[in-house]
């Protein structure tokens, strides 16, 4: 990861990353690096990518989580989860309805360091469901959440002045938020703004503009 990164974007992987990529992912938030990571749809296991989730407080589970109090048209892998949400990620918010299809989830954790705290602004309802092909366990799940970190600016560099850096570690647990073919054909929904305020929480006070591409065809 270059040293002038200012935010890690792992977006649908659908294999896991090798142990040395780990190491370099989980060195750079330790030196109040940026990540964020879209869960994409995969069959394998992803040992290496789940040892940074659970570093941070994040057990992922085994599937894909279903709702079936939360589900449109009754389908029950295409969640609105249920959204709790500081301000910076309220920011344009009006309706809060946020769709999600073929999702993973999480079920919080200690973490590994007191100085990391988990904030989970996605969830299902409690009648949400991790679906495998051998079982479907019932339960609250995390769909999306944000693990910070406090480190002091000392221990990464030679530099005398006392100064604290914050690491973050953001996970959404499907890649189809930001699916065009979602976010099209679901005019009403605030996935992209949501998305918006994820990303740019990152970089501090800056001022976040989406311009969202217009169509040149003719419409009859």
């Amino acid at each position: 990861i270059p040293e002038d990164c200012e935010l890690f974007v792992l977006n649908g992987a659908t294999s896991d990353i090798t142990e040395d990529e780990q190491k370099g992912i989980v060195d750079y938030l330790q030196q109040g690096g940026k990540v964020l990571v879209l869960l994409g749809e995969t069959e394998k296991d992803t040992p290496y990518l789940d040892a940074i989730f659970e570093e941070y407080g994040l057990e992922r589970e085994s599937g894909y989580i279903a709702d079936i109090q939360r589900s449109y048209q009754q389908n029950p892998y295409y969640v609105f989860p249920l959204l709790s949400l500081g301000e910076a990620y309220a920011k344009g918010m009006s309706s809060e309805m946020v769709l999600l299809i073929n999702a993973q989830g999480f079920t919080q954790t200690e973490p590994k360091r007191e100085s990391i705290t988990v904030d989970a602004f996605m969830n299902t309802s409690t009648d949400g469901y991790a679906v495998t092909a051998e079982e479907e366990k019932q339960g609250t799940y995390v769909l999306g959440a944000t693990a910070t970190e406090s480190i002091s600016a000392n221990s990464v560099s030679e530099n005398e002045e006392e100064e604290e850096l914050e690491s973050r570690l953001t996970v959404l647990g499907a890649g189809t938020m930001i699916d065009a073919g979602v976010t099209d054909t679901f005019s009403t929904l605030e996935n992209l703004t949501l998305f918006m305020n994820v990303v740019g929480a990152n970089f501090g006070e800056d001022t976040n503009i989406s311009i969202e591409p217009k169509s040149l065809e003719v419409t009859y």
